[in-house]
């Protein structure tokens, strides 16, 4: 059976690892601190057995007598018990009464001043320092004595461990709680100017003016996020406000005109010419649900393989002018078109027509009655160039960087409202390699332009023509996408 555990409070986090690592530190202290102190210890106790040895051997050599008080009776000014043995030609000459019974070494074994321990059939250990004696050929003296003292200095020491580590432990969990308290109060006071922001206001944002780096980072980062969010709820409130006022304008057309129908009876062209205008609505509500739902389908942002699927481009733009041809009558605009035969790219068939509809549908609601609107397909190796001109107001230097914007709209201007740019000599405008914003000077249409037209690696532009109006003019590559290099849209310079 597998237990979930719940995630754990930064808090709780910080006091366990700000515990753990002052243990670990502690240990690893106490441990130089035991090995210190056993080597210290061993060299007092060296030290204290060698001078009882130098003191029994220097009165030996010096007078050869062996009434020498320690060899009588044991010292009583040692903190331990201290035996002398004096030890001549591998025999014990005298040695304190209650000597250990300890082995007599070799002469070739001896190390002056070296502490050598021995264990006792009763278990207890012995510790030795033998000193060799002046003029006395193989005689040494031998000090031994208890390593009770080296036994009670660790025994002290692991006691004091011990009472600092009830000590260690508290202070570090004290300590951890305090760090805690300083890591976690600025979450916490972030966590809670969250809560009070209002989600229906997302004008609200995060003071980042505190004194921690990272939490001002976070905080930045947080209203950025806002900002996104704001920028998008925005856009897509705008985005259902037009889409709306765009749907209800030829659904009000269709109703007023159904119910003036229906009000009397009317002859056969008046019933013709009102099914007309109401095809011609029915026409524009179709056109304005294709491109929202080009538009939802797929983000204008979200980058997508570039179609590889041969088009007859010139097909299509006579196809797009054909299905137009009511429209322009209506108007009473002229359609004219010049179409290279037979210009293939790699591209989507069904996209490629709502480029060209919506360019003409445009051009043709853009353009006054009697005006022309003209559509030029040429092409080289490299890339196909798509024109769609019309004798409208033009497009102001203003709305160039919102041409292609959803549902922009800009007001028309009376007379050659054609400022599309700057003109290059030949009234034609070369495809662009940079890419730069671009809006349409009307509804949902051309922004669906823009979005075809990078999804299959071109660019759309406003340029200058020979007359009055505009002129919009698409490059799309004819190559396949891997050799051909991403492009948006740019502006004519």
């Amino acid at each position: 059976m597998k237990l979930s555990v719940g995630p754990q409070r930064l808090r709780t986090r910080i006091i366990l690892w700000f515990v753990a690592i002052a243990l670990v530190l502690y240990a690893v202290s106490a441990l130089i601190i035991i090995l210190i102190g056993l080597r210290t210890a061993r060299q007092e106790l060296s030290l204290l057995l060698y001078a009882e040895a130098e003191s029994l051997a220097g009165y030996y050599s010096a007078t050869g007598r062996l009434d020498f008080p320690e060899l009588e009776a044991l010292s009583g000014h040692t903190p331990i018990p201290v035996w002398l043995r004096l030890i001549e030609d591998g025999r014990i000459v005298a040695q304190t009464p209650g000597a250990p019974d300890l082995p007599v070494p070799e002469v070739s074994t001896v190390d002056e001043g070296e502490l050598e321990t021995y264990r006792l059939d009763d278990g207890s250990f012995m510790a030795v320092v033998r000193h060799p004696t002046w003029d006395r050929g193989s005689a040494w003296v031998e000090a031994v004595g208890s390593e009770d003292l080296l036994s009670s200095t660790m025994e002290n020491l692991r006691l004091s461990l011990i009472l600092t580590l009830l000590l260690v432990v508290p202070l570090s969990a004290a300590g951890g709680q305090l760090l805690a308290a300083g890591v976690v109060r600025p979450v916490d006071q972030l966590i809670r100017a969250i809560r009070g922001m209002d989600s229906r206001n997302l004008t609200q944002r995060l003071d980042t003016g505190v004194s921690i780096r990272e939490i001002s980072e976070l905080r930045r980062e947080f209203n950025a996020l806002l900002d996104r969010l704001q920028e998008s709820v925005e856009r897509m409130r705008r985005f259902t406000a037009d889409a709306s006022h765009e749907l209800r304008t030829p659904v009000s057309i269709l109703r007023t005109g159904i119910e003036v129908a229906l009000r009397k009876e009317r002859s056969p062209d008046e019933y013709q010419e009102l099914a007309a205008g109401c095809l011609l609505e029915i026409d524009r509500v179709q056109r304005t649900v294709e491109g929202l739902l080009t538009l939802a389908r797929e983000s204008p942002d979200h980058e997508t393989a570039a179609p590889t699927t041969p088009v007859d481009l010139s097909a299509e733009a006579a196809a797009a002018l054909a299905s137009l041809a009511t429209l322009a009558q209506e108007n009473e605009v002229t359609l004219e078109s010049a179409i290279e035969p037979d210009v293939v790219i790699p591209g989507e068939r069904d996209r490629l027509r709502l480029v060209l509809v919506n360019l003409l549908d445009n051009a043709l609601h853009h353009s006054p009655a009697g005006g022309r609107v003209r559509l030029e397909l040429s092409a080289d190796d490299r890339q196909a160039r798509l024109r769609v001109s019309d004798q409208g107001p033009g497009v102001a230097p203003e709305d160039r960087t919102r041409i292609f914007d959803r549902f922009y709209r800009s007001p028309a201007r009376p007379g050659n409202g054609n400022a599309n740019g700057n003109a290059n000599g030949d009234g034609q405008a070369d495809c662009p390699t940079g890419t730069a914003p671009a809006t349409s000077v009307g509804g949902l249409g051309l922004s669906v332009v823009r979005w075809v037209v990078e999804h299959h690696r071109g660019t759309v532009q406003v340029v200058d023509g020979d007359g009055p109006g505009a002129v919009f003019e698409v490059c799309l590559p004819r190559t396949a996408p891997a050799e051909a290099a991403p492009a948006g849209i740019t502006e004519s310079r």
